[in-house]
């Protein structure tokens, strides 16, 4: 019964995080809240899916087949998604784009992720399949809580460097208590089993707050182009300075550097050095990086 208040406050939080996201969303049609809203509904999926599974002891035997069948499904599908937005969330939170190769890399760790889900239903063996399911997890969550974690010192924000970090030590303590869930499975291990129905609730709980908190702050403002000019926001995110601001802003615009020179009076070398400079602040690796940085703004 315990179990079940603490999922049911979970969801409820969940709930009320969607609800604020989903406004922001249709205010500002931003891409970053797009991508919280696909996170928060996978974190609810996998809440659903335990809810199910603290209360399926309450209810009569001849349901709780169905519902076990549904918890599955819920958790599975919610842990999909999951996965799939992971890293398109850390990339927009850190504001840097996901090069091509990385694209199909992720899209082929979630197509063995789905094969694998699809796999528990039509095997005997399960139960080894979920191991496998919660160690890819665990990899994927892994991977973007060490990307985050590099990129964190570049963030010169505080409030938002605070947010961030806050997500950080939150993501990495559920990653801790996610290890010893497998280890749990794979061991038996006594001593552990008392975290094994509590420790993702609190996450969440924690995270739904957070998140709550992050998109009242920071999703309101997180335009960085207009008409191709870029926004104060940006600017001072990327720490760009008045001259660094024209460039960007006629490279916008299909300039050359003799082009962007001969407007600003100076010389092309000078523009490349000051482009130079641009490629670091922004992550880039060149024109073309930039130039789809920009579509990732405008997509904002």
């Amino acid at each position: 019964m315990t179990y079940l208040v603490i999922y049911t406050i979970t969801l409820i939080t969940s709930a009320f995080a969607f609800g604020i996201v989903t406004a922001q969303y249709i205010r500002y049609r931003t891409k970053l809240s797009y991508i919280i809203l696909l996170f928060l509904l996978s974190l609810m999926l996998i809440s659903s899916g335990f809810y199910i599974s603290s209360g399926i002891n309450l209810i009569p035997e001849k349901y709780s087949n169905n519902l076990s069948i549904i918890r599955i499904i819920f958790i599975l599908s919610g842990s999909l998604l999951n996965i799939g937005v992971l890293p398109y969330l850390i990339s927009s939170l850190i504001q840097r784009i996901i090069p091509y190769l990385w694209k199909i890399i992720f899209a082929l760790w979630t197509g063995i992720y789905l094969i694998l889900s699809v796999a528990t239903f039509l095997t005997s063996s399960s139960i080894k399949i979920e191991i496998i399911l919660s160690i890819m997890q665990l990899v994927s969550i892994l991977v973007s809580l060490i990307v985050l974690g590099v990129k964190l010192r570049k963030i010169n924000k505080i409030w938002w460097y605070r947010s961030l970090k806050f997500f950080l030590i939150a993501s990495s303590c559920f990653l801790l208590f996610l290890l010893l869930d497998i280890l749990t499975s794979l061991f038996n291990i006594n001593l552990l089993k008392s975290l094994d129905n509590i420790t993702i609730p609190v996450y969440m709980l924690f995270l739904n707050i957070g998140i709550t908190h992050f998109s009242i702050r920071y999703l309101s403002k997180s335009v960085m182009i207009s008409n191709d000019q870029l926004t104060e926001n940006c600017i001072n995110f990327y720490l760009l300075s008045p001259r660094e601001t024209e460039i960007v802003e006629c490279t916008i615009k299909g300039s050359s550097n003799k082009d962007i020179g001969e407007k600003l009076f100076i010389s092309p070398k000078t523009v490349e050095n000051h482009l130079t400079n641009i490629y670091k602040k922004t992550g880039t690796k060149g024109r073309y990086e930039l130039l789809e940085l920009v579509k990732e703004w405008k997509n904002n």
